[in-house]
């Protein structure tokens, strides 16, 4: 791909997203107040005690509340800027703004990878000029570091091929592990994607090698987990208390007044809402498949469920993501993303950030449903000018014939 396109696409995405930070600070200057943000918590804890902790008020104990990539990026900018400080918040939001112009350039190198540069250059755009994009990247939390880590994940394995060199297969399942490190959520489609690899190429060995390498990358974290909490924990330690607070309440969120989790501790907390999460699934199994339902129309409605602009795109991807499977050799492992991300945010609860990470991906299929849809309408065009010419030649000889029958009465 033209480097000089790819530069040039960098500069546009962050101008824009600079000039969107610059206009929202000025009209909402509150964006830089840190309030209650778990990520700000641990960073502080990571500053002054040098332990990975301190995820809520009055709990300094260790935590696997959150994956460590972000909170450890906090913490580095809190050591040169001050801790919650108002020059911190501005110093990661415009790391937002980097890190989603860079992702701009990863879109384009994912669309013209998986399709042409035409797709590329026009999903890279689509996502320059994102309203859904500029706004997430007000927040002062993993969003933007998640949706660039992932696109690097999916757009190395896109690149893979049977005759790819091991050290391929090796970078790509290291960065699915430092996605994982960034959200583990962001793993819910490694394993489809692994089979669809396999059933495509037949490649176990290369395959084998890149499960190793995400493992490797992920393996130390769960270990320190393990001897911080002494239970087994897998990056996070919060699944089963989401899906708590997304179906019974946020009563005993460890934000609130309840207390619990700073009386109980992590490990016994998130046992209990695990229990009471699954007794209450269990006696009430027609609710939560309707609130499920509700869910997963909101995570592509949203924000706000409206039937706007993530609507639409959310139906362009999917649009496109079904013609990808049958023209693309990746057009499966894009679906998959669409498919498998968004599953435990269905259980739980969502807002409209959470699908954040996934949107370049989404940016992707839709462009390519646009160019899809654009051939469509060029086609029937020529269709139509090809008959035009055809009628009035026919309209012609009728006249003629007519005239001549009038003639010869």
């Amino acid at each position: 791909m033209n480097m000089n396109r790819a530069w040039k696409i960098f500069a546009f995405a962050l101008t824009i997203k600079i000039c969107v930070l610059a206009l929202f600070l000025h009209v909402r200057p509150g964006l830089t107040n840190w309030g209650v943000n778990e990520a700000g918590m641990i960073a502080r804890s990571l500053v002054l005690s040098h332990s990975y902790g301190g995820a809520f008020h009055d709990a300094p104990g260790p935590t696997a509340w959150l994956a460590p990539a972000y909170p450890s990026v906090v913490a580095a900018i809190f050591s040169i800027f001050g801790i919650e400080s108002h020059a911190a918040a501005i110093a990661l939001l415009i790391l937002n703004c980097l890190l989603s112009a860079i992702t701009a350039v990863v879109v384009m190198k994912i669309g013209t990878r998986c399709f042409s540069e035409k797709v590329g250059l026009l999903s890279a755009i689509f996502w320059a000029v994102s309203p859904t994009a500029a706004v997430t990247q007000l927040i002062l939390w993993d969003s933007c570091l998640a949706a660039l880590f992932f696109s690097l994940a999916i757009w190395m394995t896109a690149k893979l091929q049977p005759d790819s060199r091991v050290r391929d297969y090796l970078y790509a399942g290291a960065m699915w592990g430092f996605a994982g490190l960034v959200s583990p959520s962001l793993l819910a489609p490694f394993l489809p994607i692994l089979l669809v690899l396999y059933v495509r190429d037949r490649n176990a060995k290369q395959l084998l090698i890149l499960a190793l390498a995400m493992l490797l990358i992920i393996t130390p974290w769960t270990l320190r987990n393990f001897v911080a909490l002494h239970t087994l924990m897998p990056i996070r330690s919060n699944g089963w208390a989401e899906i708590y607070f997304g179906n019974v309440g946020f009563d005993l969120h460890p934000s609130g007044p309840s207390m619990q989790y700073q009386t109980m501790g992590e490990v016994a907390f998130v046992e209990k809402t695990k229990s009471e999460a699954v007794r209450y699934l269990a006696a009430h199994a027609a609710e939560f498949l309707k609130r499920t339902v509700r869910r997963a129309f909101n995570f592509w409605a949203m924000p706000d469920g409206a039937l706007g602009l993530s609507f639409i795109l959310g139906l362009l991807s999917f649009f496109g993501g079904f013609h990808a499977i049958r023209k693309s050799g990746n057009g499966v492992v894009l679906m998959l993303v669409l498919i498998f991300y968004p599953m435990i945010y269905y259980v739980s609860y969502t807002f409209s950030r959470y699908r954040h990470p996934i949107e370049p991906i989404i940016y992707v299929l839709a462009a390519y449903g646009v160019t899809i849809i654009a051939k469509s309408v060029a086609a029937m065009r020529v269709v139509d000018a090809s008959r035009t010419p055809n009628k009035e030649i026919s309209d012609s000889v009728e006249e003629r014939r007519l005239s001549t029958a009038s003639d010869r009465s």
